[in-house]
């Protein structure tokens, strides 16, 4: 008898107060081969963290309320951060949250699975398949 089981795809998690961006976001994040989270907090990015820990989170500045908490919650939990940002001053807040990877608004599909990718790359960076599972 063989069974078999479905894997989930893995999670991103979409960090996005507005509605129309973040329905287009997880439409394509989702035809990138993910599977789309999207909250529209920090505060609720957290209670998400509590569920399920994403393989990256794509995040809006504006809809962190508090960057640092949220911030230091994904680097505790070694999820990557991708800042999405329509501001001149996206890279000093990505440096502040040590974003992996800064996608600025306007963006192109192209430009968004770059910087996933990035993101992604760094995290397999430190922590290798070999090493073990991350806890």
């Amino acid at each position: 008898m063989h069974i078999a089981f479905d894997m989930p795809a893995p999670l991103i998690l979409i960090v996005e107060d507005d509605a129309e961006l973040g329905t287009i976001l997880e439409e394509v994040i989702e035809s990138f081969g993910y599977r789309p989270r999207r909250v529209t907090t920090g505060a609720a990015a957290l209670d998400a963290l509590e569920i399920e820990r994403p393989l990256a989170a794509l995040v809006d500045w504006s809809a962190l309320g508090d960057p640092d908490r949220v911030a230091g919650r994904f680097f505790a939990e070694e999820v990557p951060i991708v800042l999405a940002s329509g501001s001149d001053v996206a890279t000093p807040r990505a440096r502040r949250i040590a974003a992996r990877a800064v996608l600025e608004k306007p963006f192109t599909v192209e430009g968004l699975l770059a910087a996933l990718e990035r993101a992604l790359a760094t995290r397999s960076e430190a922590h290798p398949p070999d090493a073990g599972p991350l806890l």
